[in-house]
């Protein structure tokens, strides 16, 4: 029997109502937009705990909207091992390059790197970012599209088209600013939404003591609220101490050289409030995931409790599937609004900093040099609605790996992560260095790991899970750099 999918009236309007909000809030913290410091960084004068709720909306997708629960669902908890790395990494970031970042007053942190090696680390590091960022948007665009196909009915393309076209045009009216008080306003649209859920899927199912007999270690399948997998082998990509370190060195690499996060802790009045914001985002984002994760689990007790023949065989679209089939009208359109806070945050988020890294690093220093500052503010807005049609074209050639969507994103930026994370920890450590040499390291580190990739797919037996792959890239790129470098003139 087929399922029919009840989007109401009352869903449609809460959408609508969304949409407008959002779009007023962009444009309207985003007027006045008379120079480039104030589009790309709010004049340097945002406040923490809006930088703080920012980042935790920008880091927080719409892959972990769709991807958490459907990891918990068919497996379990493993991912949150991921956190234990990620907060150490944070303070790593705060004291290591936050005060070389502000100490510089640099616009894009490639900047620094020119400052300290020069054009070619800068240049290089750029590439290597919009190369990464590109793709990785690709994921987080088909995340936010996906839960809206479901639900709606409506085509997969349009559910990307109306995605991207509220993003593109709050982003390249206001600028940071603009992309800053959206996410704080969808932050709590996008939590808010998935907390009733969590509610609901319990009561239905009779309980918390009742989801986990189900779901728990009695689990036919296993325990689907396991946290820690004390496997030790190599090749396990979920074991703890695999898990650790790569939350150690994606959050790393992530937070202090992927522009889209470090883009907004250079927005804050100082160091310190920039430094306040990252830490704490940490301890606020580990009861985030879990319950994600716990909406997962709570949703494979509810299907074991209540068999559903036309189940979705992705189970990235179980949650989708869930609000449509499940939940109340009126209730639908809260939690798609949620879906689309968050992957709209993180999406405005890349087209602000690839626009900024494209016009700094790139446009003004080599292609189009000495021009008015108000050239360049419109280059940059310019760019923002070139990079959105990128981010569809990539789309669609991604949409073929879509069941894999939590840990394609991570898939992607693991090949790229370890070179950024390797020259810019050179920076910051020693005072030998050299551009030509970072040049070469970096982009030999990306060869290296696409043949270790490559072997992996052609021998299993010597594969490498891809969670070490950050750390491959980044011993490589730190011991290149640094052993080749002229040692610095006393």
């Amino acid at each position: 029997m087929e399922v029919v999918l009840i989007f109401g009236s009352l869903d449609y309007i809460l959408l609508f109502l969304y949409f407008l909000g959002i779009a007023t809030i962009g444009i309207w913290a985003g007027r006045k937009q008379e120079d480039t410091e104030t589009f790309y960084l709010g004049k340097r004068r945002m406040p923490w705990f809006a930088v703080c709720l920012s980042i935790l909306a920008t880091e927080t997708s719409g892959v972990t909207f769709l991807g958490a629960p459907g990891d918990a669902f068919q497996a379990n908890f493993f991912f949150l091992q991921f956190a234990i790395g990620s907060i150490i990494a944070r303070f790593l970031i705060a004291y290591l390059f936050l005060p070389s970042f502000y100490k510089y007053r640099v616009t894009t942190i490639y900047e620094y790197l020119k400052i300290r090696f020069g054009e070619n680390s800068q240049a290089t590091a750029a590439i290597l970012y919009y190369a990464t960022r590109l793709l990785a948007s690709g994921v987080r665009v088909l995340a936010a599209a996906i839960p809206v196909s479901v639900v709606t009915g409506w085509n997969l393309w349009l559910s990307i088209l109306v995605t991207m076209s509220v993003t593109t045009l709050y982003t390249i009216i206001g600028g940071m600013k603009a992309i800053i008080w959206t996410d704080v306003a969808q932050i709590f649209i996008f939590f808010g939404g998935p907390l009733f859920a969590l509610l609901f899927i319990v009561h239905s199912v009779g309980g918390w003591g009742e989801v986990y007999r189900i779901a728990g270690p009695l689990a036919s399948d296993g325990n689907h609220f396991q946290i820690f997998n004390f496997n030790i082998s190599l090749t396990d990509p979920h074991s703890i101490l695999v898990m650790i370190i790569a939350g150690l060195l994606m959050t790393f690499a992530a937070m202090g050289c992927d522009y889209d996060m470090t883009q907004r802790m250079l927005t804050c009045k100082n160091k310190k409030e920039s430094q306040r914001a990252l830490i704490l985002t940490g301890f606020i984002d580990v009861p985030i995931v879990a319950m994600f994760l716990a909406i997962g689990a709570c949703l494979f007790a509810f299907y074991q409790k209540f068999p559903d023949p036309n189940l979705p065989i992705n189970t990235d679209r179980i949650l989708p599937y869930f609000i449509v089939t499940q939940l109340p009208v009126g209730l639908k359109g809260l939690l798609i609004a949620g879906a689309f806070a968050a992957s709209m945050s993180t999406i405005s988020s890349s087209l602000g900093a690839l626009s900024t890294s494209a016009i700094t690093d790139i446009y003004r220093p080599y292609i189009v040099k000495g021009r008015p500052d108000r050239h360049y503010l419109f280059a940059a807005r310019c760019a923002i609605f070139i990079i959105s049609v990128l981010f569809i074209l990539v789309t669609l050639v991604l949409k073929q790996f879509e069941s894999q969507i939590l840990w394609l994103g991570f898939r992607i930026v693991a090949f790229t992560y370890g070179a950024l994370l390797g020259v810019f920890l050179l920076a910051v450590t020693v005072k030998r260095g050299s551009d030509r040499i970072n040049m070469i390291a970096m982009l030999s580190s990306v060869l290296l790991l696409i043949c270790i990739w490559r072997i992996g797919e052609a021998k299993p037996n010597l594969q490498l899970a891809w969670t070490w792959y950050p750390l491959v890239a980044l011993v490589w790129t730190y011991g290149l750099g640094f052993f080749l470098a002229p040692k610095p003139k006393e």
